[in-house]
């Protein structure tokens, strides 16, 4: 198997650092796929997705990359100078 990013609308295979390919054969095998998610994340990719190349096109997997997003309620948290006065000592325990 082999784990290549593609470029969702292009169809374009990351080869190497600023550089894309057409041809699956010609794209960098990351090898697994946290590393590929890392990579992609890192780099700041839009509209890429992972290609779970195997031997047998059948079996291929795509799956998108997003980048991940606070939840919409959950509040900022606090910095530990900002906590009411009462809150602080907690840290010291």
């Amino acid at each position: 198997m082999k784990v290549l990013l593609r470029h969702a609308k292009t169809g374009w295979y990351y080869q190497e650092p600023s550089k894309w390919t057409p041809l699956q054969e010609e794209a960098f095998d990351l090898e697994g796929l946290p590393r590929a998610v890392k990579l992609a994340l890192d780099a700041r990719f839009d509209n890429v997705e992972v290609l779970l190349s195997f031997d047998d096109p059948r079996f291929n997997l795509v799956l998108p990359v997003t980048r991940p997003s606070p939840p919409p309620d959950a509040p900022p948290s606090p910095s530990p100078s900002k906590r009411p006065v009462g809150d602080r000592h907690k840290d010291q325990l």
